[in-house]
């Protein structure tokens, strides 16, 4: 087998390891730019399987999810589109040419290369092994509930420290240095003026915070399309949670997103 690459090919088939020290396999159908689309295979073995025994190989199947978002029981092969190469670890066991009926199915689910790795896992064991499964499935719950546990210990231990004046002295959205040189410092400078109108807030009220949000809002607003700024996704949590900590610095705990009512990002 190949370790790790830095690309990919459509075709390519990689063995998966398994975080029980066994090994599933997946293979890429489809380039789209940075993203791949990635089929999982029905099998999970003590060694990685060879290009020729893949050739026998079906698809692994989870349950479709409806529009309604719930179970529908149906099964589908586990299809997912992930960004980059994958990790070290995930060999490459050679190339062959995607099926016909792989090459025409559609993916619009989005995840990591660990995920499939655990997707695989946990739909084989369904699949064969049910109260594995199910002890697995007990387990990861136990694990994820602990992990929201110490983050929601460490964010309101962070949030406990927050300060107008430790605010002001930090460097914002710093990743913004690279990406948007130009927008950066405006950007910065409307959000300082918010540390400063929150800090005349001698008898703060509702509507007196809210109309500095709105003024804060709005100028981003006017700031995006212009110095090379794009707000997408990203840059629109990164000024939300901006925002948020200034108004919980304030001593405005609000749990809802005060920026959605104005905001055109």
């Amino acid at each position: 087998m190949k370790m790790k690459k830095s690309t990919v090919e459509a075709g390519e088939l990689f063995a998966i390891p398994l975080e029980d020290g066994r090994f599933g396999v997946a293979q890429v159908l489809a380039k789209d730019g940075r993203h791949v689309t990635v089929i999982a295979f029905d099998y999970v073995g003590e060694r990685p399987t060879s290009l020729d025994d893949a050739r026998a190989l079906r698809p692994l199947c989870e349950p479709s999810v409806s529009r309604t978002g719930l179970l529908d029981g149906r099964p589908t092969p586990i299809l997912r589109r992930v960004s980059g190469p994958p990790p070290r670890g995930y060999a490459s066991i050679g190339t062959r040419p995607v099926k016909a009926a792989d090459a025409r199915r559609e993916c619009d689910v989005y995840s990591g290369w660990e995920n499939i790795a655990a997707t695989i896992l946990i739909q084989w064991l369904r699949a064969n092994h049910p109260k594995q499964a199910k002890a697995l499935f007990a387990r990861w719950e136990a694990e994820r509930k602990r992990a929201e546990q110490r983050e929601a210990r460490a964010e309101k231990k962070r949030v406990a420290a927050l300060t107008l004046d430790s605010l002001m002295k930090k460097e914002l959205l710093p990743r913004w240095v690279k990406s948007f040189p130009k927008a950066v410092a405006p950007a910065r400078k409307i959000l300082r003026t918010a540390i400063r109108d929150f800090t005349k807030l001698e008898h703060p009220t509702a509507t007196s915070r809210m109309a500095i949000v709105e003024k804060t809002v709005l100028a981003l607003n006017r700031l995006d399309g212009t110095a090379g700024l794009i707000i997408t996704t990203l840059e629109r949590e990164e000024l939300c949670e901006n925002i948020s900590d200034i108004c919980k610095a304030a001593g405005w705990k609000t749990k809802k997103d005060v920026t959605e009512k104005w905001r055109d990002w």
